[in-house]
């Protein structure tokens, strides 16, 4: 049964990161980092963090990709609003549940952030840090989920 939720979960992963474009952030401009933490996920969750426009039509996975990957800084654009979204599944039997969170905040350029998810498996609360100061930056802020909210394509 394990090698079949393993087959499931390679290929959901496979799947989705065939569709959905890699984050790179701009070049010649200022930029920050951020890097997605395991936070309070389980081991049978996971999680990937995408960088989305203001309307949630367009994502680009900027940690993972075809494997989970975590702790790793990525660059990102600093000193316009950043959209990001964090989603989590959790493997349950041969299904995965999925959540999404929506976030925005203005990065400062130099600075690197963390996101900690705070929940496991169907709630996608998060914490997002500077690593420098350990507080939340002024400009975060949770973004309502868009209704017929779908996991990346």
């Amino acid at each position: 049964m394990s090698r079949l939720i393993a087959a499931v979960v390679l290929i959901a992963a496979v799947g989705a990161a065939a569709c959905t474009p890699t984050y790179v952030a701009p070049k010649g401009a200022p930029t920050a980092h951020i890097a997605l933490t395991r936070g309070a996920l389980t081991d049978a969750d996971h999680a990937e963090l995408m960088v989305s426009n203001a309307e949630w039509s367009r994502r680009a996975n900027i940690s993972g990709g075809l494997l989970f990957a975590y702790d790793k800084p990525e660059v990102i654009a600093a000193g316009v609003p950043m959209y990001f979204e964090l989603q989590t599944e959790r493997t349950a039997g041969v299904t995965m549940i999925f959540c999404g969170s929506h976030f925005v905040f203005v990065p400062a350029a130099g600075h690197s952030y963390v996101v900690s998810p705070n929940e496991a498996g169907t709630r996608c609360s998060l914490t997002l840090t500077d690593a420098a100061t350990g507080r939340t930056p002024d400009t975060f802020r949770v973004e309502p989920v868009q209704e017929g909210w779908s996991p990346a394509d």
